[in-house]
């Protein structure tokens, strides 16, 4: 049995006797605390808010009953975890995330105001199917089926600027099948951007591939929506040159118009 599982089965017969709030009596072996103790860790850097703060708190009581020398040592691996400065947060309590975690659960619609990636666009209402939730470079995704457009479709939960859960459920359109495959987008570097390339690579980034009869390579990267990675790459302006898909590529397009005028 996983050290997982075994804290499962401690927990589940203690959920109907202890009302939440209330502390739960676990027996824990000293390397399981240990653990908890570094996930705790763990979570105070990449959580905020109240997760952050419960988790400090557990961090605490958990390094308090772990005997010597196991407590030193977890001590020493928690401050090595605690030089981490995460770019990104996991944003846990956002409401909107809450609410399609709820919905996906129930199987309920949820009617979201959205705004698309181009900001001069009016925000569309939207009734979607939730079906999974993602995490990429720092931000959260709902994959489902958008009722408006009559497909599956990923949106950035950021984006959300508003989000009601109906009443109506629907039943399961993809339990034996991935919801879609990921896009693949493909994008050459010349040789002199090569090591910082790959030194502060995208989190979406797959393989790497040469340029047939150049030194330039091909970096790959697979996503669920093409601007995942649009602001990743302007940053690396002329020095990335994206071979497809060619929706990204008219974005770029559509940013480099607008650098244009600005600049007028």
């Amino acid at each position: 049995m996983t050290f997982l599982s075994r804290l499962l089965s401690k927990l589940t017969p203690l959920r109907e006797t202890h009302p939440e709030g209330d502390r739960l009596p676990l027996t824990l072996t000293p390397d399981e605390a240990s653990t908890l103790y570094l996930a705790a860790k763990l979570m105070a850097i990449y959580a905020e808010g109240r997760r952050a703060d419960e988790a400090s708190q557990a961090q605490t009581y958990l390094v308090g009953i772990l005997p010597s020398p196991l407590r030193e040592d977890s001590e020493a691996l928690g401050e090595v975890i605690g030089a981490l400065r995460p770019l990104y947060k996991l944003g846990l309590d956002d409401p909107r995330l809450l609410a399609l975690q709820a919905a996906i659960r129930d199987r309920r619609v949820v009617r979201m105001v959205y705004q698309g990636y181009r900001l001069e666009e009016e925000p569309t209402q939207r009734d979607v199917e939730p079906h999974t939730l993602s995490y990429k470079a720092g931000a959260w995704y709902v994959t489902g089926y958008c009722r408006l457009k009559q497909d599956l479709r990923t949106f950035r939960v950021s984006r959300i600027e508003s989000i009601n859960t109906l009443h109506e459920t629907f039943a399961e359109r993809f339990s034996d099948q991935r919801p879609h495959d990921p896009i693949e987008v493909r994008v050459r570097f010349p040789a002199e951007s090569l090591m910082r390339v790959r030194e502060s690579q995208h989190p979406c980034f797959r393989r790497e591939e040469p340029a047939l009869g150049e030194t330039d390579r091909v970096m790959v990267y697979e996503v669920d929506s093409p601007d995942e990675l649009l602001s990743w790459l302007l940053s690396w302006g002329a020095a990335a040159q994206v071979i497809e898909p060619q929706a990204l590529r008219e974005m770029i397009l559509m940013e480099a118009l607008k650098l244009v005028e600005q600049l007028d």
